[in-house]
């Protein structure tokens, strides 16, 4: 029995220690870009976008925000994800048009920003999420390249939010 586990454990660390030999050969940074057509006014979907406290009751994996003193002008928050901390400000803020939030936390194992523009359309508005990051970890980039998808994150986010306003979207 015991040799059962040794050779479950050496497995999990082969097949871990493979994964971070591949994430090395993977760019450290890249750029991710989704959208979606919601049935709502870009008000409505600015508010939910950047009213961050009310963020955990339609985020998935985000448990709270906490509201941190402006640093140079910005707003400065921390989510608290399952699993862990991810400072972030508000780079750039062009009401109902345009939200920049960067990470700015140090020793994260990942890192970068997301350029949130909305445009009209109709009776409702168009919003594209880019995301423009950088994995520090060869392991999650690993994961992040040949398993998730760069992309992965940024249509999670507007899912989410189309099941905010009650709409089942179609992310492209």
């Amino acid at each position: 029995m015991i040799w059962l586990v040794s050779a479950a454990v050496l497995l999990a660390a082969l097949l871990l220690l493979l994964a971070w030999i591949l994430g090395r050969r993977v760019p450290r940074s890249h750029v991710a870009m989704a959208q979606v057509r919601y049935g709502q006014p870009p008000a409505r979907v600015w508010d939910a976008i950047t009213n961050m406290l009310m963020a955990p009751n339609w985020r998935s994996g985000l448990r709270q925000v906490e509201r941190l003193p402006d640093r140079d002008g910005h707003q400065v928050w921390v989510e608290v994800r399952r699993r862990g901390r991810v400072p972030l400000e508000f780079a750039l803020v062009e009401p109902e048009r345009k939200l920049v939030s960067r990470t700015t936390g140090e020793r994260l194992a990942f890192g970068g920003s997301w350029t949130f523009v909305l445009e009209p359309d109709g009776d409702g508005c168009r919003l594209a999420i880019t995301e423009d990051g950088v994995i520090h970890s060869p392991t999650l980039r690993f994961f992040s390249f040949y398993v998730f998808g760069y992309e992965a994150g940024v249509r999670r986010y507007l899912e989410d939010l189309g099941k905010k306003f009650g709409e089942k979207v179609s992310v492209g």
